[in-house]
């Protein structure tokens, strides 16, 4: 609101929350950093040089990759699955796309199982900044295998013509294929985790949720210890406690968290 616009280049607000996409106009951004208010952002754009600026887009929308930290025991090796089955805008699109363009040797896994999913998935590989600082936090020796799973013909293959398309041309490809539901119940996202005994099951809502409580969550640090400008990840910005946040923002978003799902059969929640 005009209000809140006013309050915030007058200096009265500690902290701006820009939830709007990396390819929308940023005259308005610009205009509160240039007031000297503080800039969280949920999109990739880093304005001017001069925000902290916290990346959270993607199939794993920044926090979720902590999800490993959740674990108690850390003494060997983890799997992590994620499934988005909302809608993608360009920018999460490319960070997906990058991501597994990043992992090297990326295997593609087709028609497996996976919990909480109903439907017969593809597991892809990726590697992007939230995963390395989660592996970096998780110990060394308990490697973390991370893949995205996909449902839905028209998401495979969009992903699959990616291959020799240029980035932008594969994330609008992406983006529009992702708009055609996948999942029933109208779960968004699906993470679960396994490890050395432990299984953990997230379900979530809303995809844009989860990525509104990051930013928040983020906006406290960011107050708390402001900085240089910089661009960052949410794990990397919320560090060892990242896990603590995860389970403080999924509560906000109204999702899921079930600690030891062993005894659960795939495609149940």
């Amino acid at each position: 609101m005009d209000e809140d616009l006013g309050a915030a280049l007058a200096g009265a607000v500690d902290v701006v929350i820009d939830a709007s996409p990396s390819r929308a106009d940023k005259s308005t951004v610009a205009a509160i950093l240039d007031a000297g208010t503080p800039v969280v952002g949920v999109g990739h754009a880093l304005v001017g040089g001069r925000s902290l600026h916290v990346r959270c887009a993607g199939a794993l929308p920044g926090i979720l990759t902590a999800a490993p930290l959740l674990l108690d025991h850390r003494g060997g090796g983890v799997e992590y699955h994620a499934l988005l089955a909302g809608a993608l805008s360009r920018t999460s699109a490319r960070d997906i796309l990058e991501g597994a363009r990043r992992s090297v040797g990326t295997e593609v896994q087709r028609d497996a199982r996976m919990p909480g999913v109903d439907a017969e998935v593809d597991l892809v590989a990726f590697q992007d900044e939230d995963t390395r600082a989660v592996d970096a936090l998780f110990g060394a020796g308990a490697p973390i295998r991370w893949l995205n799973a996909w449902a839905g013909r028209a998401l495979r293959e969009a992903l699959f013509r990616a291959v020799g398309m240029d980035a932008e041309e594969a994330s609008a490809s992406l983006a529009a294929a992702s708009l055609r539901p996948v999942l029933e119940g109208g779960s968004e996202v699906i993470v679960h985790v396994a490890g050395a005994g432990e299984r953990i099951l997230i379900e979530a809502p809303s995809i844009a949720g989860i990525c509104a409580w990051t930013a928040v969550a983020c906006a406290v640090e960011a107050a708390a210890d402001p900085g240089p400008a910089r661009s960052t990840t949410a794990v990397e910005l919320l560090g060892e406690r990242a896990g603590d946040h995860l389970k403080n923002i999924l509560t906000r978003a109204g999702a899921r968290l079930l600690d030891d799902v062993e005894e659960q059969e795939e495609g149940e929640l």
